[in-house]
Order: structure tokens, then sequence, then C-alpha cells
């Protein structure tokens, strides 16, 4: 079986991590690679609506500010890369698990008819043709 995909399963809820995983996703399914990227955990928490301004980048600074310089700099959002892998048909997908734990429904997620609901079995099975990346 030959290696074919990326998985990134997104655990973290700060915002610059959230962002690179989105690029990272983004730049493979560009290349027309098979691309999921799971949230996991805490990342479950950044998919409810505006809820990334809300949050905190891994050093602290305000989510706010984080997406403010991304504007500023005419680098693309985490909306942006959410909508350009949705267009590139990627994988999106969340945790059953990691909802349940935050209080979530699956109906609760901002745009909720683009995201997947599953589990890390269904995850890790895919690492035979996917690679795995953990952010």
């Amino acid at each position: 079986m030959a290696v074919t995909g990326l998985t990134i399963i997104l655990q973290s809820k700060a915002v610059d991590r959230i962002h690179y995983a989105l690029m990272l996703a983004a730049a493979n399914a560009a290349l027309d690679a098979p691309t999921t990227l799971f949230f996991a955990t805490e990342a479950v928490e950044a998919l409810t609506p505006d809820a990334l301004g809300a949050l905190k980048t891994s050093a602290g600074e305000a989510g706010a500010a984080y997406l403010a310089r991304l504007e500023q700099a005419g680098v693309a959002s985490p909306a942006d890369l959410l909508e350009a892998l949705t267009e590139l048909e990627a994988e999106l997908a969340v945790c059953d698990t990691a909802l349940a734990a935050a209080g979530l429904a699956a109906g609760d997620l901002d745009r909720a008819e683009r995201f997947s609901t599953t589990g890390l079995t269904d995850i890790l099975a895919r690492g035979m043709t996917h690679r795995l990346v953990y952010v």
C-alpha cells in the first residue's frame, strides 16, 4: 500500500496552530493529494461561530490581534482556508468524543454541513495510506 494522502490531527485551540494546520492542509489539497483535517480535543472549540477571535495564540496573544495581523499582511485567514479546503474537497472531520467532552453537538459548529463526525479509530486506520501529522 502506497502512502498517498495526509491526515492532520489538530488538538490545539491556539489560533496560530489552527492557522498553520489549515495552511498545511490547504497546501496538500492544492497538490491534488487526499487530505483530511481532524479536529480533536480542544480544537473543536475553535469551530463554533466567532470562536477564533476569542481564543489565544500559543504565545498568549489575543486571537483577534493575531487575525488582524494576518489580514494586514494579506495572509489567508482561517475562514478563507476552511473555505478553500471545502472547495478543494478536503475532508474536514471532527472527533465525536471531543464534541461530547466539550458539551457540543455537531450542529453547534460554524457551517456544520462541511464537517463529518468520526472517531479516532477511523482516523488512525487511514495511517495505512496517509501520513499522519499531529498539531
